[in-house]
């Protein structure tokens, strides 16, 4: 966090004038805790120790993301973190080491509520569409990783997405899953490759999920740019 704080402030670090004190600003942070754990302080110090100065506390709040449900949430204007709310099981799933029935149920209590929320941000213009669809296919995208490590994974086809279906178009849910997808895609290739050249980012535009899919799994095994256009073609 310190790391973040010092290049952020770095990024507008005025120098034109040596003669002067040279001030860094730095942005006002906060460390998310998703899951439960006794021994995370209210407050993160870390002590800086510069030779013959007085020390510098660093002191940085801690969000413990588990003592908040999703009302609260939305309530505080974090909509974003709205689908993290099922991970918070996660601890008792790992402590038990399976899904049992009481689990689940809670499970999907949560999930309710959390796209219940999620529907209403849409409805009172907080969110758009296309982000709640987003936000829905993280919740989903979740709920598949609990249920495939410790419980039964088909359980998500039957009833997670005929309960978002029930508060919410589920369209939106595989429209966010795409646009996700691509978005992580086109980062992997700029990674690898540097620019991204129109005709490659439009073809990748036009690909359906599958498809996306199906390149993400391959595109460290492209190395060149040509191969990556053939990739592309082979899909479309």
């Amino acid at each position: 966090m310190f790391r973040y704080g010092f290049e952020k402030a770095k990024e507008v670090l005025n120098l034109s004038d040596l003669s002067k004190v040279i001030e860094m600003e730095f942005p006002d942070p906060q460390v998310i805790f998703i899951e439960e754990n006794e021994k995370i302080p209210d407050m993160l110090q870390l002590k800086i120790k510069i030779p013959k100065q007085a020390p510098v506390l660093y002191r940085v709040p801690a969000f413990k993301y588990w003592l908040y449900s999703a009302r609260q949430l939305y309530d505080r204007q974090m909509d974003l973190l709205l689908p993290l709310q099922v991970f918070k099981i996660r601890k008792h799933l790992k402590a038990e080491g399976k899904m049992n029935e009481a689990a689940y149920q809670s499970l999907v209590k949560t999930a309710e509520e959390t796209v219940r929320i999620i529907g209403q941000a849409v409805e009172e213009g907080k969110v758009t569409s296309e982000d709640a669809g987003e936000m829905n296919a993280i919740l989903v995208n979740i709920m598949e990783y609990l249920y495939g490590k410790y419980g039964d994974y088909n359980k998500i086809d039957q009833e997670v997405k005929n309960m978002i279906k029930t508060f919410y178009d589920p369209g939106l849910v595989e429209k966010g899953r795409q646009e996700g997808t691509r978005t992580i895609l086109l980062k992997q290739i700029k990674k690898r490759f540097g620019a991204v050249s129109k005709d490659i980012e439009e073809r990748i535009n036009s690909l359906g999920i599958e498809q996306l899919e199906l390149l993400a799994e391959k595109i460290f095994e492209i190395t060149t740019e040509e191969e990556l256009r053939q990739a592309i073609v082979i899909r479309h």
